[in-house]
């Protein structure tokens, strides 16, 4: 700075406040942000994945040149958001675009999911994160229910600690890992909560462990312990999770997985007691 001949770099002086006033999850579930230029807008579209391939590059392309200015831009999340658009061309861009398969609601929301290439393409991962995420958006991603009521949320993805998808930071953080068993090993994620990149920023902390095959009934759970035990619709899952901190929230889940235990053993006889008396009554 100095060197450029830029004045007032003399001497360093601290902030009284030095925290940055950053917003949690700015736009969190627009899918279209007005532009600073009247009658202009962004259109959001999320990219399963992160990925794309070429000729999908060529038509997205297409678009931006048909419905916008021409201009597409990438987001932190992975996503796209085509610019320039004209109020009038926003609908018609976006059943365009829904018409295609992509899936325009939940920016920073359950389904907006990042994710490493995991072990289909990176030699230091342990867990296949592409598989996982395809649990995850097939179990939950599609219940808008669940996503309005769960409301801003960042579920970041690793398939080991390198942390190329930002785990640390994010809501939800998964990294990989490898589940110890009697002989062997098996695929796994660890579950890390209350990561976040406003204010003063936090590392997520470390909750639980879950094999692969698990973490979307293992990230239900979460759901259920957090939705079941916050305050109000406005106590977002990041303060919640800062606020009670792991070692309560591993106790709500154990808590859960007790009950969800006595209610199938309470089943289980249930059944039994029927079938008892269906075999009294037939002797």
């Amino acid at each position: 700075m100095h060197e450029a001949g830029v004045s007032g770099t003399e001497r360093i002086v601290i902030a009284e406040d030095s925290t940055p006033n950053i917003s949690p999850v700015p736009f969190a579930g627009k899918s279209v942000l007005p532009q600073q230029q009247p009658g202009l807008n962004s259109v959001r579209v999320i990219i399963r994945r992160s990925e794309i391939s070429g000729d999908e590059a060529i038509y997205f392309a297409k678009l931006a040149t048909k419905f916008g200015n021409g201009e597409i831009m990438f987001t932190q999340r992975q996503n796209l958001e085509l610019r320039g658009v004209p109020d009038g061309q926003v609908e018609p861009l976006q059943a365009t675009l829904q018409e295609a398969g992509y899936r325009l609601k939940g920016m920073y929301m359950l389904p907006d999911v990042v994710s490493c290439v995991g072990t289909t393409m990176c030699n230091l991962a342990v867990s296949d994160t592409p598989n996982a995420y395809k649990h995850i958006m097939t179990a939950l991603a599609d219940n808008e229910q669940l996503m309005e009521q769960i409301g801003p949320l960042r579920i970041n993805m690793n398939g080991c600690p390198n942390s190329c998808a930002h785990h640390w930071i994010a809501d939800i953080g998964l990294r990989g890992c490898r589940i110890n068993l009697e002989n062997s090993s098996e695929e796994g994620f660890s579950v890390y909560v209350g990561g976040k990149m406003d204010g003063a920023g936090a590392i997520g902390q470390f909750l639980i462990n879950t094999t692969a095959n698990d973490v979307a009934a293992t990230l239900a759970n979460i759901f259920t312990a957090y939705l079941e035990n916050r305050r109000n619709s406005a106590d977002h899952f990041n303060d919640f999770a800062n606020r009670i901190g792991t070692r309560k929230f591993k106790l709500l889940l154990d808590e859960q997985a007790a009950t969800a235990a006595i209610e199938q053993v309470s089943q289980r006889n249930l059944t039994m007691n029927a079938t008892f008396i269906q075999v009294v009554k037939e002797a």
